[in-house]
């Protein structure tokens, strides 16, 4: 017999909803940051007729620049609703920008537009990221309407002390209650799965957003987080593949999300 895989549907937060016609969206993208951007553009300029699209688009040289010549064609064919920002590291070209994608790049992007973007979606290098969400949030876009996909686990992570010796830890998951020792510093996710709990995950490096559950109980701090809003966090979200226990005492549900 073959090999058996376990396959779960898309998930993730990276993605476009193109209910409205006529929303203004800023991509930002660097390198192979491109990929979803470029499904998330096609999608765009597919489902509506009247938004505008702005991308601001980082590489090293156009021969280096991923999707280069079909970004050329959609932003001919679409002149009035595309307009994309090339920004060129090691080369200088006619009606580009020099330099890596940073807060002054940025800005001359947002101050040739009418409107700030009703959503952002940012991919690339994690530096890039959290710079050009740090810009926008200072320019006055909303946290909740900036999106953004790292390609790697992020390096930014704190120790965490571990006020939580072992404990009562339940957890909810598919309407089924399990009762599970807590296990100290060892996170929520560990503990499940050591425990032979299907739960959903897939990175366990608090990139993908897999794994985000609900503390109803308890407390829990992340390792990291570049998932999660604080308004969210206040509202009790966790990446369960990031989140330690606080206390002797935590209830955490999976599908309360």
């Amino acid at each position: 017999m073959g090999d058996s895989l376990n396959i779960s549907p898309p998930e993730g937060r990276f993605f476009y909803d193109s209910k409205n016609e006529n929303h203004s969206i800023l991509a930002i993208a660097a390198g192979s940051g491109i990929t979803p951007v470029f499904s998330i553009l096609n999608s765009f300029l597919t489902n509506n007729k009247f938004g505008v699209f702005t991308l601001i688009y980082g590489n090293k040289t156009p021969e280096q620049t991923m999707f280069y010549k079909e970004l050329k064609t959609l932003e001919e064919k679409h002149s009035k609703q595309l307009k994309i920002f090339w920004a060129f590291s090691q080369s200088n070209e006619e009606g580009a920008l020099f330099g890596r994608i940073d807060d002054s790049i940025i800005n001359f992007a947002l101050n040739k537009q009418h409107k700030l973007p009703d959503h952002s979606f940012l991919c690339g290098p994690e530096p890039m990221i959290l710079e050009s969400k740090k810009e926008l949030i200072n320019r006055g876009v909303s946290e909740e309407a900036i999106h953004f996909e790292l390609f790697t686990t992020s390096s930014e992570t704190k120790e965490i002390e571990n006020k939580a010796d072992k404990g009562h830890f339940i957890l909810t998951c598919d309407d089924v209650t399990h009762h599970l020792e807590l296990v100290p510093n060892k996170t929520l996710l560990d503990i499940a799965l050591n425990s032979r709990i299907e739960v959903p995950y897939s990175c366990q490096g608090g990139v993908c957003s897999s794994c985000i559950a609900r503390v109803k109980e308890g407390k829990a701090s992340m390792l990291t987080n570049q998932i999660l809003t604080d308004s969210e966090i206040e509202e009790g979200l966790v990446l369960s593949c990031q989140a330690v226990a606080q206390s002797n005492f935590i209830s955490l549900d999976y599908d309360d999300v």
